[in-house]
């Protein structure tokens, strides 16, 4: 019987040793996959916010030309509108010089501009 504990022990101590030894290499491993994720989502942090930060960039590069175009149109109106009120004014005189009621308020007796 003393041999037979002396082997049952050993088998104990040899089955159960490396039950112990894998149980810490998988804990070991499980940490070693949860710094790879952990190092995996920190870059992928990482790309995101550079692309955030392009995606800003552009959309200021383009609000900028949206900008100057705007500004560019709004000058054009300006001219235009100047010349229409122009033309205007231009109609206005030359209603009055075609207008035969004398008593028109429009009608104008005698040409005061020159340069229309």
């Amino acid at each position: 019987m003393e041999r037979w504990e002396i082997i049952t022990t050993i088998l104990t101590v040899l089955f159960g040793g490396t039950s112990i030894f894998q149980f810490f290499f998988y804990k070991y491993e499980k940490r070693k996959k949860e710094a790879e994720v952990a190092a995996m989502e920190l870059e992928n942090r990482g790309k995101s916010q550079e692309l955030d930060q392009n995606k800003a960039e552009y959309i200021q590069e383009r609000v900028n030309k949206l900008q100057e175009d705007y500004l560019k149109m709004f000058e054009l109106v300006q001219t235009k509108c100047n010349e229409v009120a122009d033309l205007k004014v231009q109609i206005t005189y030359l209603k009055g010089l075609r207008c035969y009621n004398t008593t028109c308020e429009i009608r104008i007796r005698k040409k005061e501009d020159d340069n229309c």
